[in-house]
């Protein structure tokens, strides 16, 4: 008697136990009859199918978390058709609609061909530079980006290593040697030069692409390219129209005005004087004072009569070379 008194005292308490204290789901179970205990083997199997789809789910995290470019390398090898295909599924991944000459570009290289590609400013051949690396690495290869100033080479090292992934990516300058082990090196013109001369076909470089390759061969407007580079590089655009500024300036174009500060005036106006500007926008502030190399001077309009000494400030510098 006692035994059975003990026996139902104990089953009492595990009923409370689990009413007070285990989650719903599991009380329900508790006071059910249990269900028939499922076979050691196919416990062991679901448990496979549980860990193996939440090691798939972290894969495909780990992959969504690698730059867009790097996702889409196969692991194995494969024909350049079917890396062909891979590099335009990044893209359609992206939302990029090709332009008809990248797209013909672009099926020459993963044919082999050498391609020169001569399309006018905006048209995207950084896209096509960008396939001829995806297929290099893809095939095992080691590639060479090369521009022809230091200022370039580093914007392009930070853009690869946004597409690639920085492991994926190296640079040097000649000042700056940054992950040289890496099979994407982002260089000057002259350190793959030297490389050429020095190693040859011992360098195992696979791939080169050359930017702005027509400055190559141009000795004054490569020098004054990089000229134009340095000097706006060492100036302070810290201001809300300065990143605006700066962007015009490398391309070639200045802006001038009394509404500028001064050091903004002071670079247009020293850029100006080296011939590093192809065109300056302004007022007739920049022909107080300023002497300004300018070939031809276009007034977009006059207000009111113009008197010479209004005139002439800025129209006498045309022709002053």
């Amino acid at each position: 008697m006692c035994r059975e008194v003990a026996a139902a005292c104990m089953e009492l308490c595990l009923l409370v136990g689990v009413a007070l204290g285990a989650p719903p789901r599991r009380r329900l179970l508790r006071v059910l009859p249990r269900p028939a205990r499922a076979e050691p083997s196919q416990v062991g199997i679901e448990a496979t199918v549980v860990v193996q789809e939440a090691d798939d789910e972290l894969a495909e995290d780990r992959l969504q978390q690698r730059p867009w470019l790097q996702r889409h390398l196969p692991t194995g090898s494969g024909t350049s058709e079917d890396l062909l295909l891979h590099f335009m599924q990044a893209l359609e991944e992206r939302g990029v609609q090709l332009y008809e000459a990248q797209e013909e570009a672009i099926v020459e290289i993963f044919s082999g061909a050498h391609v020169v590609l001569d399309t006018p400013t905006g048209s995207g051949k950084s896209l096509v530079a960008v396939a001829a690396l995806f297929k290099a690495l893809a095939e095992g290869g080691k590639a060479y980006y090369t521009s022809p100033t230091k200022a370039l080479t580093s914007e392009k090292f930070f853009d690869l290593c946004r597409h690639f992934g920085p492991a994926s990516v190296g640079m040097a300058t000649g000042d700056i040697s940054l992950n040289q082990r890496a099979p994407l090196i982002c260089c000057t013109a002259e350190v793959l030069a030297s490389i050429s001369l020095h190693e040859g076909q011992a360098s195992g470089i696979t791939t080169v692409v050359m930017d702005e390759f027509h400055y190559f061969a141009d000795a004054d407007r490569g020098s004054a390219w990089e000229a134009l580079r340095k000097a706006v590089e060492a100036a302070n655009f810290a201001s809300p129209f300065g990143a605006e500024l700066r962007a015009l300036l490398l391309k070639g174009v200045g802006v001038h005005h009394a509404g500028l500060l001064p050091r903004y005036r002071r670079l247009v106006e020293q850029l100006s004087q080296a011939s590093l500007l192809a065109l300056v926008c302004g007022t007739d502030t920049l022909g107080v004072g300023v002497n300004v190399p300018i070939r031809s001077v276009l007034f977009t309009s006059i207000a009111g009569p113009c008197v010479l000494k209004q005139f002439e400030p800025i129209s006498a510098y045309c022709g002053r070379l």
